[in-house]
């Protein structure tokens, strides 16, 4: 059987109370998960986290999180408080974003996305997996010790 998501507006304008509505209301119309942009839509990992608060079956997830917007150890985290707060119901996708929003409203350099992305991947991947992380990448350089369960 087909599965049917819903996705909030990409806009910041909603009031809180609105959002936690529209939560409960797509839950409660049997929608399986509930979508929300990175961008220009309040910090996406909060607003699903107070989504999770006030349901109890829907999958919760970001669409695609920019990975020039967060340091990998920063997502890694930021997903798994999410996760625990929903008891299993997050679902992370990443992506490269564009050259727009990583410029032009980010003052980030828009440089080697693809390979960005794949390096940031795996970083993620190993944080999931054991729990930390030692890299030595092209664009990435670091050792961690993540402080939250996943």
């Amino acid at each position: 059987m087909a599965k049917l998501g819903i996705k909030f507006p990409d806009t910041d304008s909603l009031a809180i109370e609105d959002t936690l509505e529209m939560a409960r209301n797509a839950e409660e119309a049997g929608f399986d998960s509930l979508w929300m942009s990175d961008y220009k839509s309040g910090d996406p990992f909060s607003i699903l986290a107070a989504c999770a608060v006030v349901t109890e079956r829907i999958l919760l997830a970001p669409g695609v999180t920019v990975v020039f917007n967060r340091a990998p150890t920063t997502l890694a985290m930021a997903a798994a408080s999410v996760d625990t707060i929903s008891k299993g119901r997050f679902i992370l996708g990443i992506g490269q974003g564009h050259r727009a929003i990583v410029e032009d409203e980010n003052g980030l350099i828009f440089d080697h996305a693809t390979d960005r992305m794949v390096e940031y991947t795996k970083i993620i991947r190993a944080l999931i997996r054991d729990g930390e992380v030692q890299h030595h990448g092209q664009h990435y350089t670091l050792g961690y010790k993540r402080w939250v369960k996943m």
